[in-house]
């Protein structure tokens, strides 16, 4: 669920401040948690948001597969380091 507050109040906390803009810029130091990746993705495409996901290589592997497919699938950018 997206809200609107001065800023995050804990790390794992969706923030949305008040935009007009319909993007979003997420770091993910690691998507090993497939649950939170998809309801993160469900959220982005209910508010029809795209998103850039920063992944580190060290943490794409066949387990998080099905969240990096679907990443791409729904059109959102990655970028890899």
């Amino acid at each position: 669920m997206l809200v609107d507050k001065p800023e995050p109040t804990g790390p794992y906390e969706i923030y949305s401040g008040k935009t007009d803009w319909s993007y979003a810029h997420l770091i993910f130091g690691d998507i090993d948690d497939n649950d939170t990746a998809m309801a993160v993705l469900d959220v982005l495409k209910e508010k029809d948001t795209k998103a850039s996901f920063f992944l580190h290589t060290d943490h794409i592997n066949d387990e998080n597969r099905p969240a990096l497919d679907r990443i791409l699938a729904d059109g959102h950018m990655v970028v890899v380091g």
